[in-house]
């Protein structure tokens, strides 16, 4: 048997450990281990009462994350750090910081020898966006002197109100375009309306099939007090829903849903209803979970006459909201030539989490912070990833990290699965198209959808596609390109490309990327 501590804390007196084992041709499992004659003290008592002996052991566990939190009661992360696996540095390190903070990390870092390099707490940043659009009526796509501006109909007038638009855009949900702030919300499903919290209703709770929630607050507004009101009222709700266990907001749910006869779990009930490729119940139970200990949900304000001094209640969101998403959607309504009413969406707000690396270094016996000047976009979905890509590929997580930072100025974009277990490197070209130039699936790494869209359907684009290929190809040792009827890709001994095979490659993976985007476009701009 093949036995590696993967994780040793302890205290004056005790330790707890996990380590990872496995038999010949077998998956490794965790175990944790503890000697808890000191830490004893540590425990509640009514763990106290549960653990029994002061040794033992316990598991299987099938992933680093559950050993985690089965021994999350003895807070761990305030413990000596003794050893940590060095393939599992990152995950732990980062698991340090969510549970703990910056200071804690760097800590960790101090005791086990590690440059203290830490990522300081995300900053939202606001973008703001002020233009106001009147949509027109083009029949049948006549000349302009027939075009038809459309009447703005007023949310403060009969039968108007705010209780009108929290049922418009609960009975509607795709009027809220939670995708628009992280692709994760792309898919949401109204859960409840005057969700009962302990500082008050919460108007609307949406989640998405993949357990992120939604908080919407309706409100029409007329002057920056109403509006700063608001936004301190969502951030109420907000610490008060973080505070919520699964069991809680299961029962609350089945007491605001009283339209029907709930099972076990009504909340899984109602994302997957009807839905033949729903997710495992076990999974989203967890990350329901998680992401109620985390805060990773979405604060959107949604209302009408969003129009005049933007950048101050911009501000306001920056300075009072550390932790979500948040974001300010407008609806206006217009009347139709028929009648009949139309309703138009908008965002005109939202926080851009920029995470600002922090370098502490010490001299002469004192510590130095030195902050860089880069400052880096995330998101809750790629946070997500990289989370998830840090327990079973970890050494790939900081290269991954560089190598997306030193896009920086490519027109690329990054689109996490709905799963949190795919990364696609899309770029963003002046036809339209959005070719996913790298797939990243932990530990690997797919070029097939590069050959797309209007690449696909000339020779002269088709040459472009295979050019980068071919470049690519030339960093991994043992890589060529494969050409399907459809489509092609690269194949390493006919298997896929693993990440770590384009470890230290990234001056010259850059340097390809820009010249496809290049060549694109200058085809593009020949067509």
């Amino acid at each position: 048997m093949l036995r590696e501590i993967v994780l040793e804390v302890g205290a004056e007196g005790g330790s707890l450990k996990i380590v990872r084992e496995r038999n010949a041709d077998a998956d490794w499992h965790f175990w944790t281990e503890r000697n808890e004659a000191a830490l004893y003290d540590a425990l509640l008592e009514e763990d106290r009462r549960d653990i029994g002996e002061y040794s033992g052991r316990t598991g299987p566990f099938r992933s680093l994350d559950e050993a985690l939190r089965s021994i999350d009661k003895y807070s761990w992360i305030r413990l000596h750090p003794v050893e940590v696996h060095s393939e599992f540095l990152d995950a732990v390190l980062c698991e340090v910081r969510t549970r703990g903070d910056a200071t804690e990390e760097a800590r960790w870092r101090e005791a086990l020898g590690l440059p203290r390099t830490v990522t300081a707490e995300p900053i939202p940043r606001p973008s703001v966006r002020k233009a106001r659009r009147v949509p027109v009526l083009i029949p049948g796509f006549r000349t302009a002197e027939q075009l038809f501006p459309l009447q703005h109909v007023s949310l403060d007038k009969p039968p108007y109100d705010e209780g009108w638009l929290q049922d418009l855009i609960y009975r509607n949900p795709e009027l809220v375009p939670a995708g628009e702030f992280d692709a994760i919300f792309e898919e949401i499903t109204p859960i409840a309306r005057e969700f009962p919290l302990g500082s008050g209703a919460l108007d609307n709770l949406y989640f998405t099939p993949t357990g992120y929630p939604v908080l919407v607050e309706v409100k029409l507004w007329k002057n920056d007090e109403a509006r700063r009101k608001v936004v301190a009222q969502i951030l109420e709700y907000a610490k008060d829903f973080a505070g919520l266990n699964y069991k809680t907001l299961s029962d609350k749910i089945r007491k605001v849903r009283k339209d029907k006869s709930w099972g076990a779990n009504p909340l899984f009930e109602i994302v997957n209803n009807g839905n033949p490729d729903s997710a495992d119940e076990t999974e989203f139970v967890d990350r329901v979970a998680r992401n109620l200990r985390e805060g990773r949900f979405l604060l959107l304000i949604v209302g009408d006459g969003v129009r005049e001094e933007m950048e101050t209640l911009a501000g306001y969101l920056m300075h009072h909201s550390l932790r979500y998403a948040f974001g300010i959607v407008q609806i206006r309504l217009f009347t139709m030539p028929d009648g009949s009413v139309l309703a138009l969406p908008d965002v005109m707000a939202k926080t851009q989490t920029i995470e600002r690396h922090v370098t502490v270094v010490t001299a002469h016996g004192m510590d130095v912070t030195v902050v860089e000047d880069k400052e880096v976009e995330t998101s809750i979905s790629l946070d997500g990833f990289f989370r998830r890509m840090g327990r079973t590929s970890p050494q790939n997580v900081s290269w991954l990290k560089g190598f997306t930072e030193s896009l920086t100025g490519l027109s690329i974009e990054l689109r996490v699965g709905q799963n949190e277990d795919s990364l696609m490197l899309k770029a963003a070209l002046e036809s339209g198209d959005t070719p996913t130039l790298m797939y990243f699936s932990p530990p690997y790494v797919d070029f097939w959808g590069v050959l797309s869209g209007k690449l696909k359907k000339s020779p002269e684009g088709r040459g472009i596609v295979r050019a980068f290929l071919d470049r690519v190809a030339a960093l991994a040792p043992g890589a060529s390109v494969k050409v399907f009827p459809k489509s092609m890709d690269i194949r390493v001994n006919g298997g896929r490309v693993s990440i770590g095979a384009l470890h230290g490659r990234e001056a010259e993976l850059r340097e390809a990327i820009g010249d496809l985007i290049q060549s694109a476009n200058n085809l593009q701009e020949g067509s």
